[in-house]
């Protein structure tokens, strides 16, 4: 993996997300740069986020908008990601 290690939630499970339709609040660029700037791989945050690479790409380049759902998952790999270096 390039030399870092595989990234490790803290929390057990992710908490229950009950929305279902897209929001505009989530910024996919700062997401990316986030996300970025602690060396994360988007493989590494789809991963704990249970999301597709792919969606998360599109979602990171402002192609597509997440549901309330997938924005709340992002959201907590956030504040709940541990990394390796």
């Amino acid at each position: 993996m390039g030399g870092m290690e595989l990234c490790a939630v803290v929390a057990t499970t992710c908490p229950t997300c009950e929305g279902t339709g897209e929001i505009d609040a989530f910024d996919g660029k700062a997401f990316r740069q986030w996300r970025r700037g602690r060396g994360l791989s988007l493989w590494q945050v789809a991963y704990v986020a249970r999301i597709s690479l792919p969606y998360l790409s599109e979602i990171e380049r402002g192609n597509k908008r997440p549901s309330e759902e997938v924005a709340q998952r992002l959201e907590w790999a956030k504040e709940n990601i541990a990394w390796g270096n």
